[in-house]
């Protein structure tokens, strides 16, 4: 079996669990896959609280979820999430996604 079919089966298994996964989900994740990745991680290295590899979607979810929470209180957000920045500019995508859990 090729890497190309045994990630279009991966993806076919990891959707079953997405019922609720909207048409831009499903089509990122499609895109993500045909890329040549698995549906089981994600390309920001994004750990979940156990420290675990969070999978794609859920990964969307989450990029999501902390946009909206910004979105909604900027200044509340800064202050929870990077209280020693003062603005959104500031942030540094790689220090996010570089986070070791062992700090």
């Amino acid at each position: 079996m090729t890497k190309a079919a045994i990630l279009r089966q991966q993806l076919r298994e990891y959707l079953r669990g997405f019922s609720d996964a909207t048409s831009e989900e499903i089509a990122a994740v499609r895109e993500w896959v045909k890329e040549g990745n698995s549906p089981y991680e994600n390309g920001d290295g994004v750990c979940d609280d156990n420290c675990h590899p969070m999978d794609f979607i859920n990964t969307m979810r989450f990029w999501d979820g902390m946009y909206q929470e910004w979105l909604e209180d900027p200044e509340g957000f800064m202050a929870e999430h990077c209280p020693d920045r003062t603005s959104f500019e500031e942030l540094d995508p790689e220090s996010w996604m570089n986070h070791s859990c062992d700090e």
